[in-house]
């Protein structure tokens, strides 16, 4: 039972020490790719700027063509069906409903795209603002991690090197008798500290990961605004 308890101490605190190495490498690689901290590094390319306004004006086109093609259906009064569609009993009708269909569908087509645009920088705010929070939540959290079971040593066998010394004796050396920490509630205390210390950095990650996803990640990189036609070329 005490080795299951010392094992699960090293694996708790293993997993937090990889948690942590592994979000560091990620979040200073992300950290090179946005390296001012501002807008700039969050907005469309060059590239995707030009795209952005060749689908806004191929929009802008379809949707102009589609009210054209509604007040010719009027001026000409064209049949209409029940639900205010064009008929499509005469030629001509056949010939707009054609064209209104082919627009139409132009237009949402381009609309969608615009719409991803328009989120493309705040995904990728979000997307660095969550790796940020998850690195720093994870490195207080074994930090809290390795302070309670410090303190919780300390509260439960007076010295945490003595304690850790004697369990070592103990174990590896196979001493018997004589120890000064090991008292006769000593694996249950050490269960006790365990726990403690494993609840505590569960919380503190989560508060950590809320406060910095929330409020501090805001302070060191500014949130771009969605992209539209007066600000989609000026970062």
């Amino acid at each position: 039972m005490t080795k299951l308890i010392f094992l699960s101490i090293i694996i708790v605190m293993i997993i937090w020490i990889i948690a942590c190495v592994i979000r560091k490498k990620k979040y200073k690689k992300i950290e090179k790719i946005y390296p001012n901290k501002s807008i700039s590094d969050f907005w469309l390319s060059e590239s995707e700027q030009k795209k952005w306004l060749k689908t806004r004006n191929i929009f802008w086109d379809s949707k102009t063509k589609i009210d054209e093609l509604v007040k010719i259906s009027y001026n000409e009064n064209l049949s209409r069906n029940k639900d205010g569609t064009i008929s499509i009993r005469s030629n001509r009708g056949k010939e707009i409903n054609g064209l209104l269909r082919e627009n139409i569908k132009t237009k949402n087509t381009y609309f969608t795209i615009l719409e991803n645009f328009k989120f493309i920088p705040i995904r990728k705010y979000e997307n660095v603002k969550y790796v940020f929070s998850l690195y720093n939540s994870s490195k207080y959290s074994f930090l809290f991690y390795t302070i309670c079971l410090y303190y919780s040593f300390k509260h439960f066998f007076k010295s945490p090197i003595l304690f850790l010394t004697e369990i070592y004796e103990m174990y590896f050396l196979n001493k018997k008798e004589y120890f000064l920490t090991l008292n006769k509630n000593w694996e249950k205390n050490l269960l006790i500290a365990f726990v403690i210390s494993t609840l505590v950095s569960v919380v503190v990650f989560y508060i950590c990961h809320y406060i910095i996803f929330k409020f501090i990640f805001a302070k060191r990189y500014s949130r771009p605004p969605e992209v539209i036609y007066s600000n989609y070329n000026i970062y």
